[in-house]
């Protein structure tokens, strides 16, 4: 829709837009999680957490750390989703 369109538009119209943005913003998350349980399966085999262990905002940052010490790509991008799905949760329980 136009700009020009889009100021013309009725309120509806408007407020339908604004909510089919807010929908479409979260529809990333789905694409970028490919592997689940790969991080998981890669902390516990560089030995930052048990099997049993959930993974703390500490794990993730060493991970990141070692990343980034190593080169290791995939562990760094791997963490850093996780840790900004974490943000995602306390903005939630916040709310």
């Amino acid at each position: 829709m136009t700009p020009a369109l889009f100021a013309i538009a009725s309120r509806s119209e408007q407020f339908y837009c604004v909510v089919a943005k807010k929908k479409k913003n979260f529809d990333w998350i789905k694409k970028a999680v490919k592997k689940p349980g790969a991080l998981r399966a890669q902390l516990e085999e560089l030995g930052y957490i048990k099997a049993e262990d959930k993974i703390t905002e500490e794990v993730l940052n060493k991970a990141i750390k070692y990343a980034e010490e190593k080169g290791d790509e995939k562990l760094l991008h791997r963490a850093n989703l996780a840790k900004t799905l974490k943000g995602f949760n306390k903005k939630k329980a916040a709310a």
